[in-house]
């Protein structure tokens, strides 16, 4: 208690004492600054018109009451009007009352300025407390006005977002979420929500990256019911989402491989998966090639399948991760972010195990080609086999029928292979063999099915090629085989039977046809060409009578299409 003359602190104890109030201290009002400055005190009541001015600095510093400080009740002299109480509570004291105030109200109103103290205390200290948690808390706390402006924010945004907390007062949260999640913005903003959450969705960083974050919602609304403010509670769930991620890429990719999906599609969708992953509007997967990269598969425009990519140091907006086969660098699956730092760190161990699904399909395809390889090839020649060769020829027989084009078939046999082998062996004889199908696929067109359909008698199959085109390219076979040689074995000669689709052949019909040339061929003397035009099976044993087109070593001079009568013996 405050008061000027000692008479006047008596007076003013004895009636506070009666009342059951305890007054610890009685002071001159020169000396209670000092005294106030020690604490302890619930309410200072300060008596003495004289003195108010003094009582306002020492109790309202700033024009309010100390915080955690007493509360101040004055105890004027009398006025005139209200003017002087209302001056008096404008300044900031907690109560004013007359000096000549019965005793009753005096105790009682100081009473109720204690009380309210104490209230005021003990919010201030809850007050206190949950600021530290959330101060302390690794969530985003942070109050909206419902036009979605910032009133607050925690200071777990320095972490989670990189801006300062109060870089975020005063702007729209509308800024930093997601466009396609503006939707969800406004309804939560407006109270109107579905349900309080937690909500997924992101917020940009200050780097311009995406965090995924869930958020639940509260809007504290007026007695009228609008809504006062949005009070969200933001968690960051960015490692969860991108490990689910992951983990559901890893799958896709995973059943990509297993279901046998076709190797460039395959490495197009492990890009998408790729740069889905780390967040980069850039992936490839590059194949080795001598000093740079060839582009394979990609995603984000930026680069095509075909790109050239050089292998220089990393530039700080690429990571990579090695993809081998079967224990041999094969090439790298690479990210590239807009720019420096853009990508995070984790990020090259998630691709690392894309990368490893990359190299299983790289390794799965490979053997799906060997497989393929094996089951459609010769595996002495390395031409197409006899029954890929029979499924080739019912194929273009179908495709001459409704185009309109012509279609030829070439039987190729060496004369008298069979020497070859029992003089040489037959490591010597499948050498030659080689040989000659390679000769023969060198001068074949990228649409012919050159083809090993029997021992040493091999096919070529001519689509788009008419009987006359057909002779030109078997004759220029003949003359490869016969003129340039073979080691260990010298000089070997092969014979040729040709033949032309006719309308109302069958495949079995051009076969029959073109072996039936092969032999009139092998019966003319070997090493030549001969061309059969369809006729009866009965016009065969009459050779004179069948036009045929014969091309051997034996006539100098003569040139493919000629035309003679039936073979010499």
């Amino acid at each position: 208690m405050v008061a000027e003359g000692a008479l006047e602190r008596h007076r003013l104890q004895r009636r506070l004492t009666r009342g059951g109030l305890l007054v610890p201290r009685c002071v001159d009002p020169w000396l209670a600054e000092g005294e106030i400055a020690h604490g302890g005190y619930d309410v200072v009541l300060w008596a003495g018109g004289r003195t108010e001015a003094l009582a306002r600095g020492v109790l309202l510093p700033g024009g309010r009451p100390a915080e955690g400080g007493p509360r101040a009740v004055l105890l004027a002299d009398a006025w005139a009007d209200g003017s002087r109480l209302a001056a008096a509570l404008a300044a900031g004291f907690d109560d004013v009352l007359r000096a000549g105030a019965p005793g009753a109200e005096l105790v009682a109103r100081v009473r109720a300025a204690a009380l309210r103290g104490r209230e005021i205390r003990e919010l201030a200290a809850a007050a206190e407390a949950f600021r530290g948690l959330a101060e302390g808390s690794r969530d985003l706390l942070a109050r909206h006005s419902p036009d979605g402006t910032v009133l607050y924010a925690s200071p777990a945004a320095r972490q989670i977002l990189g801006h300062e907390p109060g870089a975020l007062v005063g702007r729209s949260a509308a800024e930093l979420w997601h466009p396609d999640e503006a939707e969800l913005v406004r309804r939560l903003h407006a109270g109107g929500a579905p349900g309080p959450g937690p909500h997924l969705h992101r917020l940009r960083r200050r780097d311009g990256r995406w965090a995924w974050m869930e958020t639940s919602a509260h809007a504290v609304r007026d007695p009228a019911g609008r809504v006062r403010e949005v009070r969200t509670d933001s968690r960051d769930v960015t490692e969860r989402v991108r490990a689910e991620a992951e983990r559901a890429a890893l799958a896709r990719l995973t059943a990509a491989v297993a279901g046998g999906m076709e190797l460039p599609r395959f490495l197009g969708r492990a890009a998408e998966e790729a740069a889905a992953l780390v967040g980069a509007p850039t992936a490839a997967v590059v194949r080795l090639h001598g000093d740079e990269g060839v582009v394979l598969g990609a995603a984000g425009g930026a680069l095509r399948p075909g790109d050239p990519v050089p292998l220089a140091p990393r530039d700080g907006r690429t990571v990579s991760a090695p993809v081998t086969v079967q224990r041999r660098a094969w090439g790298i699956l690479m990210a590239r972010g807009s720019h420096a730092g853009a990508l995070r760190r984790g990020d090259e161990e998630r691709l690392i195990r894309v990368a490893g699904l990359v190299s299983l399909g790289i390794a799965n395809a490979e053997a799906r080609e060997r497989l393929l390889a094996l089951a459609t090839t010769d595996p002495l020649t390395g031409l197409v086999n006899h029954r890929v060769f029979h499924e080739r020829l019912g194929a273009e027989i179908a495709r001459s029928r409704r185009a309109g084009v012509p279609l030829s078939l070439v039987m190729i046999d060496l004369d008298r292979f069979k020497r070859v082998n029992d003089t040489h062996g037959h490591q010597v004889g499948d050498e030659v063999l080689r040989e000659v199908a390679r000769r023969l696929a060198d001068g074949a067109r990228r649409e012919d099915v050159v083809a090993r359909v029997g021992g040493e008698e091999l096919a070529w199959l001519l689509p788009e090629a008419g009987l006359e085109a057909a002779m030109v390219a078997a004759e220029r076979l003949r003359r490869r085989v016969g003129d340039e040689g073979f080691p260990v074995v010298g000089r070997l000669t092969a014979s040729l039977g040709v033949a032309s689709l006719g309308a109302q052949d069958t495949a079995a019909d051009l076969v029959g046809r073109a072996d039936r040339a092969l032999y009139l061929a092998k019966e003319g003397g070997r090493d030549a060409c001969v061309a059969e035009t369809a006729l009866p099976e009965a016009a065969l044993p009459e050779l004179s009578l069948n036009p045929v087109t014969i091309v051997d070593a034996g006539r100098a001079g003569a040139e493919p299409g000629g035309v003679s009568g039936a073979p010499a013996g």
